[in-house]
């Protein structure tokens, strides 16, 4: 699911993504949107849902009782919350807002691997483990998505050491293709900082 929120401003109409209400406190910035998953929540004895006793109907973290939840876990224990809310994005307490619910859809993503071997989505750092549940979930909404990774003056033992760990999190082989691009890839015997070339086939696709 995708969630949005709307709300009304001097008589104008406002409209954000859920996520730009909300701050990652890693990075002090709002999180890259992916879809909410449907937990379903769970079932009362008297037939009712958990989520409305508990108003655990949207969670960031970990309520068993919640009807959406994040692709991903996360530990409700305070001191180890990974977002807070973006207090500046929110409309004043008070302010009648309606939540929108939509079916999820694949968004593009540009996807860059740099010299250091680290990942950004959308100029953003992300974690291995993030880019994986990326991955995955635009897999799942589109079988036939493969998602092109660019690399810009990256080693090539940093991008044969993330398809490895993109494997290892469930992440299909098939679904990345490394484009080296203009910039290449360094050969994994020269510093990371030299421009280099590896082979490449299939309209500029790594033989990673």
């Amino acid at each position: 699911m995708e969630i949005s929120c709307e709300w009304e401003v001097d008589g104008r109409d406002r409209r954000a993504d859920a996520y730009e209400w909300l701050s990652e406190v890693d990075y002090a910035r709002p999180p890259i949107p992916r879809p909410w998953v449907f937990a379903g929540s769970l079932q009362l004895p008297d037939g009712t849902l958990a989520a409305d006793q508990t108003g655990a109907v949207v969670a960031l973290v970990d309520f068993p009782e919640s009807l959406l939840a994040q692709s991903r876990p996360f530990p409700s224990r305070y001191g180890e919350l990974w977002a807070e809310a973006n207090t500046p994005a929110i409309p004043p307490i008070g302010t009648p807002v309606r939540l929108v619910l939509r079916p999820a859809r694949r968004r593009e993503r540009m996807v860059m691997l740099d010299f250091r071997g680290e990942a950004y989505v959308d100029g953003r750092y992300v974690t291995t483990a993030d880019l994986a549940d990326l991955l995955r979930l635009d897999r799942q909404l589109d079988p036939d998505h493969v998602q092109t990774l660019r690399l810009h003056g990256t080693l090539q033992t940093d991008a044969a050491r993330l398809r490895r760990e993109l494997a290892d999190l469930g992440v299909p082989r098939e679904v990345v293709r490394f484009d080296c691009g203009d910039a290449g890839t360094v050969p994994a015997t020269r510093p990371a900082t030299q421009a280099g070339s590896v082979p490449v086939d299939d309209g500029g696709v790594g033989r990673l």
